[in-house]
């Protein structure tokens, strides 16, 4: 398809995920029709020229069939579900999300889409297998988020196979960065260096895949372009030991005094180690290109405006 053809559609834009997407797709689909939704009308949204944005809930009933009735999207890019810490992982709307997600599939093969990517999760996985390899780890999800974003993905690849469309899921591991939940990991410690405030963790002993969110961007539209169909780990595939992000940021910034590792009992329900098998998305030519020491100085500066913005 040229440029001028394809019809590109984002759910979750204005997210944590969605809105380091947009400026990619600009850049790269430039001659392409590039569509992304908010809620309201009034809603802010990133400064990205050449998105054409629209005022609907996905939730309501007939709301996708209505988008893309008027769109007509070739390409779909479906980063929106409940992500808000932390009852997102109970949450009745990952049900309802379940539901907005096949309908709007389902109308986007019926208006004769080629590609749907969506966004999933580690939480697919059974997590306590400690490497995550896709189609050889068992799919054994432990909670709601979970298991909704499975139910959506099998539909989703059914329809892969029925119908011949071109259906990828990205799925997401550990990020950080710019505009993350104040309640993560590293955002938490940003903000505590920010704020000047003492921040407690638990011993922070676990290893984990975390990937900043600029170098998840890439990897989302590495896949979003390819023809790579089924589930795609993204991650660094590199898991580090979550003290030493803490650590890091304490060095940068020198407030090794506002963190007490170790303040907090440790949750013994976590594995102790979680990361991404990266093949499939390194085959693609994909590679992290933001050094840990770069991504967490960054960040740190982020929440430093933001707190000058705010006081």
């Amino acid at each position: 398809m040229s440029a001028s053809e394809i019809k590109i559609l984002v759910t979750g834009a204005r997210g944590f995920i969605g809105r380091a997407l947009l400026p990619l797709l600009a850049k790269i689909y430039g001659g392409s029709s590039i569509h992304a939704i908010r809620r309201r009308h009034d809603d802010p949204v990133p400064p990205v020229p050449g998105v054409t944005w629209h005022s609907l809930n996905l939730l309501d009933t007939g709301a996708a069939r209505k988008l893309i009735d008027i769109i007509k999207p070739t390409h779909i890019l479906h980063a929106a579900w409940e992500a808000r810490p932390p009852h997102f992982w109970t949450s009745d709307d990952n049900r309802r999300w379940v539901k907005a997600s096949i309908e709007l599939t389902d109308h986007f093969v019926q208006s004769g889409g080629k590609r749907f990517l969506s966004l999933g999760s580690l939480a697919e996985y059974d997590i306590h297998q400690g490497r995550m390899i896709e189609h050889q780890t068992p799919e054994i999800p432990t909670t709601l988020y979970g298991q909704s974003k499975l139910d959506f993905h099998r539909h989703l690849l059914m329809l892969n196979q029925e119908r011949g469309f071109s259906a990828a899921i990205g799925r997401v591991f550990y990020v950080y960065g710019p505009f993350e939940h104040p309640s993560k990991l590293v955002a938490s410690a940003c903000h505590a260096i920010a704020m000047n405030r003492v921040a407690e963790f638990g011993p922070l002993d676990l290893w984990r895949d975390y990937l900043h969110i600029d170098d998840l961007a890439r990897a989302i539209i590495t896949l979003f372009g390819s023809s790579v169909r089924g589930f795609v780990n993204l991650g660094s595939g590199e898991p580090v030991r979550q003290s030493t992000l803490i650590e890091t940021l304490a060095k940068i910034s020198g407030r090794d005094d506002l963190f007490k590792i170790g303040a907090r009992p440790a949750n013994p329900h976590e594995p102790p180690i979680l990361f991404a098998d990266t093949k499939i998305i390194r085959s693609l030519g994909w590679k992290p290109e933001i050094a840990r020491e770069d991504g967490l100085a960054t960040t740190l500066q982020w929440w430093r405006a933001q707190h000058r913005r705010a006081a």
